[in-house]
């Protein structure tokens, strides 16, 4: 260690020695590296008595802390191999499978504040010099401007930073996978002190309301009093122009040894199992929250379940999840069949312990034949694709073609006179919000277009209608008007009064699974950002 000071502070390697045995008689080994800005992770990884050890051998005046006034003996307590083992055995016991992983760390806010005051102090002593004639430190001239904590803060390592120094190469060796900063993995450490920032009335009286509502609201469920301000003391920490003096007083120092306590936790991102659906029978809801909305409702006997309901037990058949979320490309009436090559969706699984290393291919046709038993539900294609991470261009994705694509439908009408076959191209039309959904839906017109229309005869006065339209145009309303509402409509083009009897989507016209969103992420992260 000696060498290594001799070589990154050769330029006032004297006012380094001075700077370690001054910090040494409040503060631990790893707070000494952290004030003294050492990004070199090797030192960390060592445990106490080894880094105390290496700064004896540096200079003898070196004092061995018992309790250090900045870290309260957080790091310390890290680098034990017990708080290290017991830690590696939560995250290998955990059922998760992973090919790299990513440690977070969170601490209170107090921490930010006893650092910033910490390094306040010693900017204003100076690191007062140490004399051997008069064998005592006396106090340099002081050379220090007012300025804002955040540019004294850059020279000190975060304790959170610190603890992934000291933890992070171990994790690695003993999980024998990567760090990576994008990891859809995380280990999470939470940090709980006894010891509180002290917050004034008119400081708290400052918060925005919907924050003093959220922190009132969880101290009475228990949390602690720093809950949910940790921007608030960034935001301290940050502005120019401080004043020590209420620093001081939010930050007080313990009467007694504070009580830390070390949570840990396993967060892992959502997996994405994109594919197409098709819906054999009506009265079957997507999600299950649809009500009837219209009197074509009223004659369809709805089934007891929905396909988020249908897919869920069978998806945790194969993997092992929390909570099973439903995604599609817009949706169909509960009265409407989905056929075709089906409709985009995605099943988003939350805390999937076991789903990227399984054969996909497989499950897919397994699934699809497990859903055609009932002949309800079935897997367009028998196609299902896996994304491990992406969420935000997956969803942008889905409900981008849902509402910027083209959808086919066909429908069962019938009028009160026999009509002749027509074909219509190209029609625009504008659409008011429809009755039977203006309850949910705000009222505004808007404009689709029919690209095609062709009516074929059928027996009596019935007659089938194949439509190619704009997505998230109202297909009933267009065929019946809706009280005119929608205009043109086609009981306009055919002069008689219709109603559609039956409706199917026969295809949305979208790319799906998207091709341009990777389905993985690199195994390999950058070194230098291993453990920020």
């Amino acid at each position: 260690m000696n060498e290594y000071f001799k070589t990154i502070f050769s330029a006032n390697y004297d006012d380094v020695i001075t700077q370690i045995e001054y910090i040494s008689q409040t503060a631990c080994a790893y707070c000494v590296l952290r004030f003294l800005n050492v990004q070199s992770i090797s030192h960390f990884t060592k445990n106490t008595d080894e880094l105390q050890n290496d700064f004896i051998s540096v200079t003898k005046k070196f004092t061995i802390c018992n309790f250090c006034v900045s870290c309260h003996n957080i790091l310390p307590a890290l680098s034990n191999i017990k708080f290290r083992e017991k830690l590696s055995t939560y995250i290998l016991t955990s059922g998760f499978e992973y090919n790299q992983y990513l440690l977070n760390v969170t601490i209170p806010p107090y921490y930010l504040l006893n650092d910033a005051i910490y390094k306040h102090q010693l900017i204003q002593m100076n690191y007062k010099v140490y004399t051997q004639s008069e064998d005592k430190y006396i106090k340099r001239k002081e050379n220090f401007e007012d300025t804002s904590f955040k540019k004294i803060m850059l020279s000190v390592i975060p304790i959170k930073k610190a603890a992934k120094f000291i933890l992070g190469p171990y994790l690695s060796k003993s999980l024998d996978v990567p760090v990576h900063y994008l990891s859809y993995f995380r280990c999470e450490i939470t940090l709980k002190s006894t010891q509180q920032i002290k917050w004034t009335q008119q400081q708290l009286s400052q918060l925005p309301k919907s924050l003093r509502r959220i922190r009132s609201k969880e101290i009475r469920q228990g949390a602690e009093a720093d809950i949910g301000l940790d921007a608030e003391v960034s935001r301290i920490i940050s502005k120019d122009g401080y004043n020590i003096n209420i620093l001081k007083q939010m930050c007080q120092p313990p009467e007694v040894e504070p009580v830390i306590d070390f949570q840990f936790n396993i967060d892992r991102d959502p997996v994405y199992i994109t594919g197409r659906y098709l819906k054999l029978q009506r009265g079957i809801a997507q999600t299950g929250d649809e009500k009837q909305e219209s009197d074509e409702d009223q004659d369809i006997q709805s089934l007891p379940y929905a396909m988020n309901t249908i897919l869920e037990p069978i998806f945790r058949k194969y993997v092992d999840f929390d909570k099973f979320v439903f995604h599609a490309a817009g949706r169909e009436d509960i009265d409407v069949r989905m056929l075709g090559n089906g409709r985009p969706f995605i099943a988003e699984l939350q805390q999937a312990k076991n789903a990227c290393r399984l054969d996909w291919i497989k499950i897919s046709i397994e699934i699809d034949q497990e859903l055609g038993k009932q002949n309800f539900i079935r897997i367009y294609n028998q196609q299902l694709a896996i994304y491990e991470k992406f969420k935000d261009k997956l969803m942008v994705a889905l409900y981008s073609g849902g509402q910027e694509k083209q959808k086919k439908y066909r429908a069962v009408c019938c009028a009160n006179k026999i009509i002749d076959n027509i074909h219509i191209e190209n029609l625009n039309l504008v659409q008011k919000t429809p009755i039977r959904v203006l309850h949910r839906r705000s009222l505004m017109n808007r404009a689709k277009t029919i690209f095609k229309i062709a009516t074929t005869a059928q027996k009596g006065n019935f007659f089938t209608i194949d439509i190619l339209a704009s997505a998230g145009a109202y297909i009933k309303e267009f065929v019946h008007g809706d009280f005119g509402r929608t205009f043109p409509n086609l009981r306009d083009f055919i002069g008689a009064d219709v109603e559609i009897l039956q409706l199917d989507v026969m295809g949305v016209e979208m790319v799906w699974p998207p091709a341009d969103v990777p389905q993985w992420i690199e195994t390999i992260g950058d070194p230098d950002e291993k453990y920020e």
